[in-house]
């Protein structure tokens, strides 16, 4: 059982240790391509990954007007039922005592119209401004904003791996080569 144990330990001592962390970041593919190649020489390629980061689409190149549209449709829809019900609800108890029921349920139809307008096309327009609108066309490559190298691995090799591209004149900030 101990050796067992010991085993289950070690294995979690590596799941732990060995994460994916950034090495260094580039402005350029081509620089990151290079500094990979680099990094092939001390580590398996496998564990190097070359992740570019993206600009989100401008907010006229999505859907969330659309979306926005739609939502505050159905939030108005649903807020004006769910307000003439509690309206309805309350006067059946009679607890607001001698009131004008007409009034109040309008009253509150339009009030749970109004917030449910804001809220759904609220929820609607964020969630539509990560559609791209058809017919719309973008190329990713001018979105993309930068190149970071990740090495799967510990700290330690983390640190052995930035040192390997600075003694090859690379600033692992802004992965410019050093001249």
């Amino acid at each position: 059982m101990n050796s067992a144990n010991s085993k289950n330990v070690d294995i979690m001592q590596e799941l732990t240790e060995a994460r994916s962390y950034p090495v260094a970041t580039f402005s350029k593919q081509d620089l990151a391509e290079q500094a990979i190649n680099v990094l092939k020489s001390k580590f398996s390629g496998d564990r190097l990954t070359l992740s570019s980061q993206a600009l989100e689409p401008a907010i006229n190149q999505t859907q969330a007007a659309g979306s926005a549209k739609g939502g505050a449709i159905a939030g108005a829809l649903m807020g004006a039922i769910v307000g003439i019900w509690l309206g309805y609800m309350s006067l059946y108890g009679d607890l607001l005592g001698n009131i004008d029921p007409v009034r109040h349920l309008v009253g509150l139809g339009l009030a749970g119209s109004g917030i449910g307008a804001a809220g759904g096309s609220l929820l609607a327009a964020i969630t539509g401004s990560n559609v791209i609108k058809v017919g719309i066309d973008i190329n990713y490559s001018d979105q993309v904003q930068g190149y970071a190298i990740f090495l799967q691995g510990t700290p330690d090799e983390v640190a052995q791996a930035r040192k390997t591209l600075q003694a090859q004149g690379v600033d692992i900030q802004s992965g410019v080569a050093l001249e």
